[in-house]
This record gives C-alpha cells, sequence and structure tokens, in this order.
C-alpha cells in the first residue's frame, strides 16, 4: 500500500504538519473522517479535499469555524448560499 493512501500514516503525519492532506490519495481526500481531522489541525485543508465534500454543507461548516476565510475553498454553490 501507497503512503498515500494509508489512513494511519496520513493521521500520524497530521501530528507533524498542518497541510498534509495536500499529499493524500484522491479516496482519502473524500474520506469525511480524515478531512475532519485535517480540519482539526487547520481548516485551511479545505482546499485539498474531493469536490464533493467541499459541496457539503456540514463539512466546510467544520473548516470555516475554524476560520472564516476557509470559505473560499468551498464549492461555489456553497459560498452562494453563504452570501
Amino acid at each position: 500500500m501507497r503512503l498515500r493512501d494509508d489512513p494511519d500514516f496520513i493521521l500520524d503525519a497530521m501530528a507533524h504538519r498542518d497541510l498534509v492532506l495536500e499529499f493524500a490519495s484522491e479516496r482519502l481526500r473524500d474520506d469525511e473522517s480524515i478531512a475532519l481531522a485535517a480540519f482539526h489541525r487547520n481548516g485551511k485543508n479545505l482546499q485539498f479535499i474531493s469536490k464533493r465534500l467541499r459541496d457539503n454543507a456540514n463539512i466546510v461548516l467544520a473548516a470555516v469555524q475554524r476560520n472564516g476565510s476557509n470559505l473560499r475553498y468551498a464549492s461555489e454553490r456553497i459560498r452562494d448560499d453563504a452570501n
């Protein structure tokens, strides 16, 4: 298994680097629990998650609660709803 696709490796790496999700596999970028863990570390990780998750209001809210400026990484639909 490649490390980019190993959830344990990615979660452990998050303890040492804020924006590690950038290097995760597409599968892990589409995993809600991985995304939420990444937001706990740094809400800017929203820019690295899948398009599907960037269009999920609950997921986006978790990132935006860390820092409102992270809304810029949400889907267009979510940004439009926020205005």
